[in-house]
């Protein structure tokens, strides 16, 4: 899917493929392809909608079979100049499901090289205070291992849960043997 929109926003071609929204709900598109973006570990298409009459987003891997016929397009301006900035808003106008709040015992410039921009992060006297609102729970656990400092998991409980299991498996770990 990849690949064939990618040519598709190159080639100003036309693609038409089904998709499956947030909710499961399944609908047939036909677009003007424009620029795709990675954002947040996940692929994003920027396109003219043909049927809506509107400017789209998808994520590519809601995305079906992709149709190509050979219809070009001649460009159009995307909505405020960046695919980037279109996705951005459709990403923060969707609520999430966790809002995650952790306490790091670092300097919050620290923390902040480590998240890169992700969420907010506030000095919390020699500490900083990180808060993100996320799908998935996944990539916050490898941020705290990567920043590997002490932490508190100030919510949601969930992610407390995991992220003392990740430690519980990551303490037995073996690797090679110094004598």
């Amino acid at each position: 899917v990849l690949a064939r929109i990618a040519a598709c926003c190159r080639d100003h071609e036309i693609a038409e493929f089904t998709y499956q929204s947030a909710e499961g709900e399944v609908t047939d598109r036909r677009v003007e392809p424009h620029q795709l973006v990675s954002f947040e570990q996940r692929w994003y298409l920027v396109a003219h909608d043909l049927r809506r009459r509107d400017w789209r987003t998808f994520r590519l891997d809601r995305i079906g079979q992709v149709s190509v016929r050979g219809d070009q397009f001649r460009p159009r301006e995307i909505p405020g100049g960046s695919a980037l900035e279109l996705v951005k808003a459709g990403r923060r106008a969707r609520p999430r499901t966790h809002d995650v709040e952790v306490r790091f015992e670092c300097p919050a410039d620290q923390l902040a090289r480590h998240v890169g921009g992700w969420g907010e992060v506030q000095p919390d006297g020699p500490a900083s205070t990180w808060r993100i609102s996320v799908d998935e729970l996944d990539w916050p656990v490898m941020l705290i291992a990567q920043v590997g400092v002490r932490v508190r998991v100030l919510s949601p409980p969930e992610l407390a849960d995991r992220v003392r299991r990740a430690g519980q498996l990551m303490a037995q770990v073996e690797g090679p043997r110094v004598w």
